[in-house]
């Protein structure tokens, strides 16, 4: 039998991206582009505490940082078909998600849902350091199984997260609903 790892995204995988959903129609699209290529990037590498990055948040939404939190908070709801179909993936693969987010914010999904137990690591980008595409990360992750995989997949569905898995000898799934994962894995899951 052959020794597979399925690593997860969070947010656009496990659940639906909620910081954009959140500024939709608070933030013009320059505003949300700067925030993205500024604090996004310094709270996704850990530079940043939890509470600045809600305050930049709600500076440009014109807001409070509690707003913004409750308002992230009310936005999160898991692709629940993903997770089902995540079970099943367990019973052939180890299963990790690798996430760029902030201090606090993918632990909103996977504490908050309770469903740290469907995966056998977890990698917050803002705790290694590094976030996606750095190579670094991907293999941060794949290196702390110490085992030799035959086959590794990575789910995401961000195009740039994808492009430097080929290198890594990662195979790339790009996700927009729950089927895709099912065809990229199909070999194994008509087994399970």
């Amino acid at each position: 039998m052959k020794k597979v790892l399925v690593i997860f995204d969070c947010f656009g995988v496990l659940c639906d991206t909620i910081v954009g959903r959140y500024l939709e129609g608070k933030a013009t699209k320059e505003e949300i582009d700067a925030l993205t290529a500024t604090v996004a990037k310094d709270g996704d590498l850990g530079r940043i505490s939890r509470e600045q990055f809600l305050a930049e948040i709600a500076k440009v939404a014109k807001t409070t940082p509690k707003d913004v939190e409750d308002g992230l908070k009310n936005l999160c709801s898991l692709h629940e078909d993903l997770l089902s179909l995540i079970k099943q993936i367990r019973e052939f693969a180890d299963v990790a998600v690798l996430s760029n987010a902030f201090y606090g914010h993918a632990e909103m999904i996977i504490d908050g849902f309770d469903i740290r137990k469907n995966f056998d690591k977890v990698f917050i980008s803002c705790y290694c350091g590094m976030a996606k595409p750095d190579p670094r990360f991907y293999q941060l992750c794949v290196d702390s199984f110490d085992k030799e995989y035959d086959e590794i997949y990575m789910v995401d569905d961000s195009d740039k997260n994808l492009v430097p898995l080929k290198d890594l000898g990662i195979i790339p799934v790009k996700y927009t609903c729950a089927e895709d994962v099912e065809k990229a894995l199909g070999k194994y899951l008509s087994g399970v």
